[in-house]
């Protein structure tokens, strides 16, 4: 008994989540995601935001993108970029998954890019970065506007994921 005691307090401590008769209590994932992902220089905020998103403790995120979060964060930018646009397929249609996902975001066709694609111009956020972050982006950006999370935060969230994507894009460009 005293095994089983220990195990669950150690799952709470370390996942930060406790769980008892379908009442599931997380610390504010997305406050603390913020913090931690405004305290350093943009440059590392694409891969703070892939190790906020693969720590997300509750139900507002499927757990496709959480594990692909978590996996990118250890092979090449290239295989990051094709696991990202791979758990983001089911977000878009089939031609989304032609493109490279290395390529810049403004190469997807009109379909995948929505509500960024506007006027028959693209917004400037799909010149800057690559289509595997804006397509996970959005996927993500989906799920968390299906939650209860403030609107403000998460908008705040985003625009901290697509900043260190577009960072993170013109360093892989350099090379």
């Amino acid at each position: 008994m005293k095994t089983l005691l220990s195990i669950f307090i150690l799952s709470v401590v370390t996942t930060g989540c406790y769980s008892k008769a379908k009442i599931t209590t997380c610390p504010s994932w997305l406050d603390s995601a913020i913090l931690a992902i405004e305290s350093i220089p943009p440059n590392a905020r694409y891969k703070q935001s892939l190790i906020e998103i693969s720590r997300q403790c509750n139900d507002d995120l499927p757990l496709i993108l959480k594990k692909a979060a978590q996996r990118s964060l250890s092979v090449s930018p290239v295989k990051r970029s094709k696991l990202l646009q791979n758990a983001a397929a089911s977000y878009f249609s089939s031609s989304c998954l032609d493109s490279d996902s290395t390529e810049p975001a403004s190469k997807l066709n009109h379909i995948c890019l929505g509500k960024d694609f506007i006027d028959g111009s693209y917004t400037s956020i799909t010149e800057n970065i690559s289509v595997a972050a804006y397509m996970f982006g959005k996927a993500i950006e989906n799920e968390l506007n299906k939650s209860k999370n403030n609107p403000e935060k998460i908008k705040k969230f985003m625009l901290n994921y697509f900043l260190g994507a577009a960072q993170e894009f013109e360093t892989f460009n350099k090379h």
